[in-house]
């Protein structure tokens, strides 16, 4: 504690000049002390100046208490100062979320009532710990009609989805469940009891949508299992038997419908493919039966009856042109036997020929020397 002479020292110019830094000299303060801080410092002084502890009279203890008055002063006008100040930033921010939540929920009268009531009450209230207290009137208040809003939004939602569903097909089960739902929902009065109701709702939903696509699965194979057992039945040949067994094997790994239906797709296009061919392969083959019908002669009917056996064998056109080339070979090869053998009776008949004319010169020549006409034609071979 500093001695006497200092302090009256320090009393002596406060007294000679009411300072505020000459008061806070006094009471060894700096700016920014609190009113607690002051009345800490102020006590013991005043107890240690006061009349009854000494022979000074009240002098030097009402400078002390002058000094006192004035920072108490100053401190609390500092206070009421930032509170004002608290107190202004507090109210904007307020009324900036009032009319935040105003044009937010504009279309909503309970929400624009209450916001209006509150705006009025604001600029009545005079401190900042009422106005706090108001405020959070305010939130329950708002909070309470935004989970009504909230609720019925949800329940409109949940209503619109119902709606959507029934529209789709009246007859489906999820849509039988849906009209259903949507009679429970006018009898739910909390978003508790909607959200319960939603997800009742859904796992049903799922329930039966999951048995539906089951039997559709189950009815698309069954089809198209009995349409590959028919055409396995209709077409006995190696490539449709080929495909058919393909397209059961990924019948047998398929989880879901339209899967299938794009398998059944698919068998069809190739199947229509292999049924086409087949259909050009047995032109060509009529064609080329009647090709080779068209040798009557009877030197090519043993070749024409080997090659109308093979037809009926072949399974592809390169094997038809296969059997055509060969065919003409042989057809070829007759014609140019057939040929020779022309030619040589050819020869003969032309031998002969030479032989009859000179048999009939020799006749006539006899005939003219008087011979007998038996001899003359015994003589020419005639």
């Amino acid at each position: 504690m500093e001695n006497n002479d200092e302090f009256l020292k320090k009393i002596k110019i406060y007294d000679s000049n009411n300072s505020y830094n000459n008061a806070l000299n006094i009471f060894g303060l700096k700016p920014g002390y609190t009113e607690d801080e002051l009345r800490k410092v102020y006590h013991p002084i005043a107890f240690r100046f006061h009349s009854d502890r000494t022979d000074n009279d009240d002098t030097i203890l009402a400078i002390v208490n002058s000094a006192y008055e004035l920072l108490k002063n100053k401190v609390r006008n500092e206070k009421l100062e930032n509170e004002e100040k608290e107190k202004n930033i507090f109210v904007a921010t307020w009324k900036n979320d009032i009319r935040a939540l105003q044009s937010k929920y504009g279309s909503y009268k309970e929400v624009i009532n209450l916001c209006k009531n509150y705006l009025n009450r604001i600029e009545k209230i005079k401190t900042l710990e009422e106005l706090k207290k108001q405020k959070e009137e305010f939130n329950q208040e708002i909070k309470v009609i935004k989970e009504k809003i909230y609720y019925q939004t949800e329940k409109d939602s949940f209503k619109k989805n119902l709606l959507f569903t029934i529209k789709l097909d009246k007859d489906d089960d999820v849509s039988k469940l849906a009209i259903y739902y949507l009679e429970l929902t006018d009898n739910v009065y909390t978003l508790q009891e909607l959200r319960k109701l939603e997800e009742e709702y859904e796992q049903k939903a799922i329930q039966l949508k999951e048995e539906k696509r089951f039997k559709e699965w189950k009815e698309a194979k069954q089809n198209f299992q009995i349409e590959l057992k028919e055409i396995s039945e209709k077409y006995q040949d190696e490539k449709t038997r080929e495909l058919v067994n393909y397209y059961s094997q990924e019948l047998d790994r398929s989880k879901e419908k339209k899967e299938i239906v794009a398998l059944q797709k698919k068998f069809q296009e190739e199947l229509k493919t292999i049924l086409k061919e087949k259909l050009e392969l047995l032109e060509r083959k009529n064609k080329l039966k009647n090709y080779f019908q068209r040798f009557k002669e009877e030197i090519y009917q043993e070749v024409v009856e080997k090659y109308l056996a093979l037809i009926d064998e072949v399974k592809s056109n390169q094997e038809l042109c296969a059997i055509r080339n060969s065919f003409d070979e042989e057809i070829k090869k007759i014609k140019a036997k057939k040929r020779l053998e022309e030619k040589k009776v050819e020869k003969q008949i032309a031998t002969l020929k030479e032989i009859t004319k000179r048999s009939l010169i020799s006749y006539f020549y006899k005939a003219s020397l008087n011979l007998p006409i038996d001899k003359i034609m015994l003589e020419a071979n005639v």
